[in-house]
């Protein structure tokens, strides 16, 4: 018998020997640089294969996509902030209300503030005519 078949011999007789995937990670860049130079005779159990990387116009639109997520989700939280703070209807939050939202200047005088104030309520005058 040649020692071929003596070394085959006896490796059949040997029981099964399962390998643990390598999880240290110096062990596993160990196991990569042995692999790389061809040292390695099979492939080592619990390496992540490596991923190629990606190009700078998909990291960048990732980039974008998750900046665009982030603004919508920041403005939202702003929204619903806003809805949630409820003043009381006063008449400076009427008024104030008015003023906001008048198309023209308005005078800060108290006359200007109630015609501005009366003129978003309905269009009515101060003295109760429509015109």
């Amino acid at each position: 018998m040649t020692p071929a078949e003596l070394l085959k011999r006896a490796l059949a007789r040997t029981p099964a020997h399962t390998t643990l995937p390598v999880t240290d990670e110096l062990d596993q860049a160990i196991a990569r640089n042995l692999e790389r130079r061809g040292i390695a005779i099979a492939k080592v159990p619990g390496l992540v294969e490596d991923q190629p990387e990606d190009s700078l116009t998909e990291r960048l639109a990732r980039y974008h996509l998750e900046t665009q997520a982030l603004e919508a989700k920041w403005a939202a939280q702003r929204q619903a902030e806003q809805d949630a703070t409820v003043y009381p209807q006063t008449t400076a939050s009427i008024f104030h209300a008015a003023i906001a939202g008048a198309s023209a200047p308005v005078s800060l005088n108290g006359m200007g503030v109630l015609r501005a104030a009366v003129a978003g309520l309905g269009g009515g005058t101060i003295n109760g005519g429509n015109g």
